[in-house]
């Protein structure tokens, strides 16, 4: 936190730009970038830096992996343009400084990817993960030094001690810069001025509650209120009486909330509708039998990730292939077969371009995850086994969500 004592970052309600920082200096960005010119893209035109040798030898691989090199190569060049219109807006560019992030793999912050897979995993496998014990020290750190809500998320030093009963490291090292504070108090209604919609001054407003505990985020916020209500089935745009409550008791108009109302009712409707179509898709899917899928493209177009795990147990049902493993092992074990069935050798770098496990529709009780076997004796198989298949791929010792070890098995198709 750079040694700061209290940040809060809030944000104004929507339709509120007027009164909003961020908006009017977005406001002003665009009017520094839109500035009526021209930007051109075509900096680095196709085949930008070949000869014509080089061109006339590339296979399409190659053409494919210069053209996202060269598109590449002409974002950051608009990049560096639109960061120079913004510096020299007048009167702008005394406020502020555009600046062009760093390529990622110059960055500081290089491992995006092990924070995804960390922020997507459970609890029980994150431990497994690597890099899980920094990103569990900084989600810590957050969850005891940052309360946050609706509209805002604060945080202040020493707040660690009422949650642990004890200062972390951080806090005990690094003392306050300034006077000792507590946290901001949320907006209380002042009911004494019920017409003209206000809200108590923060000098007259406590941190606690009428119990004398500390007071919960968001809770006199209108629109978290809202929500609440219409989700638990207490309060709707029709309910003439409910509203009229709700707007004396959070003091707010009662047009913002049956504004509000409406807007969830249509976030609903649309829930339902891409529900509705979700559910027909997979019925359509259930139903298709192994020769309605054109094989041949999915297999050489690389699109076999776009098909469900039960869809891909179609295919190795129906060649009576094993099924178990993960998807990317079933797509390979697919792919082994395809080509050694069409008599061909699976060609070099052929990637599969496997998208992310559809757990709701993949069939399985438990996500795996792949490890280094522990010994070289469990993947040591027979001279004879060994020289009457050729495995694809050699098989992973696996464990499951809950930390069992899950039996061995051969994961790709032996050709």
């Amino acid at each position: 936190m750079y040694n700061r004592d209290f940040r809060i970052r809030v944000h104004r309600s929507r339709g509120d730009s007027g009164q909003n920082e961020a908006e009017r200096t977005n406001s002003a960005i665009r009017d520094a970038v839109v500035d009526g010119a021209t930007i051109e893209w075509e900096h680095y035109e196709r085949f930008d830096g070949l000869q014509d040798n080089e061109i006339a030898a590339m296979s399409l691989q190659d053409y494919e992996i210069h053209e996202a090199q060269r598109m590449e190569k002409n974002a950051w060049r608009v990049a560096n343009q639109l960061a120079e219109r913004i510096d020299g807006a007048p009167v702008l560019s005394e406020f502020i400084h555009s600046c062009v992030s760093e390529k990622t793999e110059d960055s500081f912050f290089f491992n995006e990817d092990y924070l995804s897979k960390y922020m997507s995993a459970t609890k029980n496998v994150r431990s497994h993960l690597p890099g899980s014990a920094y990103f569990n020290k900084i989600s810590d750190f957050m969850d005891t030094h940052v309360q946050s809500g609706e509209l805002y998320s604060e945080f202040l030093r020493d707040s660690c001690q009422k949650t642990d009963g004890s200062l972390c490291q951080y806090c005990s090292e690094n003392r306050w810069v300034g006077p000792v504070m507590t946290r901001i108090p949320r907006p209380i209604p002042d009911y004494s001025k019920l017409t003209d919609y206000s809200y108590k001054s923060v000098l007259d407003t406590s941190v606690l509650d009428s119990d004398g505990k500390e007071r919960k985020p968001d809770d006199w916020q209108p629109r978290h209120n809202i929500r609440k209500q219409y989700e638990q089935k207490n309060l709707s745009a029709d309910d003439v009486d409910g509203v009229k409550e709700f707007s004396k008791k959070f003091i707010v108009e009662e047009k913002y909330v049956k504004s509000y109302l409406d807007h969830l009712t249509s976030l609903e409707n649309l829930k339902k509708i891409r529900d509705r179509q979700r559910q027909n898709d997979r019925r359509e899917r259930q139903q298709k039998d192994v020769s309605s899928y054109n094989w041949k493209s999915l297999v050489e177009d690389g699109k076999l990730a776009s098909l469900t795990v039960p869809e891909l147990d179609k295919y190795l049902e129906h060649y009576q292939l094993p099924k178990n493993g993960r998807k990317n092992d079933k797509m390979r074990r697919i792919i082994a077969h395809y080509f050694s069935e069409n008599g061909e050798q699976i060609p070099e770098n052929f990637a599969i371009n496997r998208e992310d496990d559809n757990e709701s529709e993949s069939g399985s009780d438990e996500d795996l995850l792949i490890y280094e076997s522990e010994s070289s004796d469990n993947n040591v198989t027979s001279e004879s086994e060994d020289s009457a298949t050729d495995s694809v791929c050699n098989p992973p010792s696996l464990v499951s969500r809950s930390g069992r070890r899950v039996g061995h098995w051969r994961t790709c198709y032996a050709n």
